[in-house]
C-alpha cells in the first residue's frame, strides 16, 4: 500500500508523459497549479494562466475530434470482444447494469440517507420520495450541470433550504462529487477481473477506490468523460481495455445511474450543510 503512494509521485516528469500515467499526472498538474498560483509577478502569471487555457482549448477540441470518430473505434471493439468472449459477454452485462444500480440504491438509502436521518431526521425514503423531481431530471439528462436548477429547486421546494445556501453547494456539488463514478468504476474493474479470471485481493481493492476517488473529480461537465476516465482506469490495473469499448455502446444505461446518484449526492449534502447552520444559528 505505501508503494501505491510513493508511485505517485514521479522522479521524472518526462518519463512520466510519455508512459501515460495518469496518476502522476495528475499530481504534476496539482503542484504545476499551486506553483503558476504563488508566482509574484502577476504579469508572468496571467501569461502562465492564458498559455495554459489555451492549451487546455487545444486538448478539448482534440478531444472533440476523437469522440466524434469514438463510434467507429467502439465497433471494432465490440466486435474484437465479442469474437473473444462470444455472446455470454452480453449477458453478463445485464448482470452488471444490475450490481451496479443495486450498489446506488444501497449507497443512497444507507449512506446519503442515513446521514440526513441521524443528522437531521430525515427519513430516508422520505429524501428519495420528495427529491423525486430531481431524480426523475437526471435519469432523463444525465448531466449534473443542466440539473443544478432543479437541484436548487427541490431543495428549496422541498427541504426548505436557503438558496444562499443551494447556490454555492449544488454547483460546487456537481464539479467534485462524484460518488456515483466510483461506484461505477469499482463496479466495472471487478467485472472486467471475473471476465479474464484475474483475482482481485483487499489491497488492489484499496486503490482502486483511491485511484476512483482521484479520478471522478475532473471532468465535470464535459460529455463522455466518464468513458475516458474508465478506459485510463481500466488500463491503470493491467486490464484488457476493449471490454470497456462494449460498456461504452451502452453508457447511457450506466450514466443514467452516475449521474442520478451524483446529485442525489450534492442535495444530501446541501441539506446537511443547510441543517447545520441553522442549529448553529439557533
Amino acid at each position: 500500500m505505501a508503494k501505491f503512494f510513493t508511485d505517485m509521485f514521479t522522479t521524472n516528469i518526462f518519463v512520466t508523459f510519455t508512459k501515460g500515467n495518469i496518476l502522476q499526472t495528475l499530481i504534476v498538474a496539482v503542484f504545476f497549479g499551486i506553483a503558476i498560483m504563488k508566482v509574484a509577478n502577476e504579469e508572468n502569471k496571467e501569461m502562465l494562466k492564458k498559455g495554459f487555457a489555451a492549451v487546455s482549448d487545444m486538448v478539448f477540441s482534440l478531444i472533440t475530434m476523437v469522440m466524434k470518430a469514438s463510434p467507429i473505434g467502439i465497433f471494432f471493439l465490440m466486435a474484437d470482444s465479442f469474437a473473444k468472449y462470444g455472446a455470454s459477454l452480453f449477458t453478463s452485462m445485464a448482470y452488471l447494469a444490475g450490481t451496479y444500480y443495486l450498489a446506488c440504491i444501497i449507497h443512497v438509502i444507507l449512506v446519503y440517507g442515513g446521514i440526513l436521518w441521524i443528522s437531521n431526521g430525515i427519513n430516508p425514503f422520505r429524501f428519495i420520495k420528495d427529491s423525486m423531481e430531481l431524480w426523475i431530471y437526471t435519469l432523463t439528462t444525465c448531466s449534473s450541470v443542466a440539473s443544478i436548477p432543479v437541484n436548487i429547486k427541490v431543495a428549496k421546494e422541498k427541504f426548505g433550504v436557503p438558496e444562499r445556501i443551494s447556490s454555492f453547494t449544488i454547483p460546487l456539488g456537481s464539479q467534485m462529487n462524484y460518488d456515483g463514478s466510483v461506484i461505477l468504476y469499482g463496479c466495472v474493474i471487478v467485472f472486467i477481473s471475473q471476465v479474464v479470471g484475474h483475482s482481485l485481493d483487499i489491497p488492489t481493492m484499496l486503490k482502486i477506490v483511491g485511484m476512483s476517488a482521484i479520478l471522478s473529480t475532473g471532468g465535470g461537465g464535459i460529455p463522455g468523460s466518464g468513458i475516458v476516465k474508465l478506459f485510463i482506469m481500466v488500463e491503470a490495473f493491467g486490464l484488457p481495455t476493449e471490454i470497456v469499448g462494449i460498456i461504452a455502446a451502452f453508457y447511457h444505461i450506466f450514466d443514467m445511474g452516475t449521474t442520478t446518484n451524483n446529485c442525489l449526492g450534492d442535495l444530501a449534502g446541501t441539506i446537511f450543510v443547510s441543517r447545520m447552520e441553522d442549529k448553529k444559528a439557533a
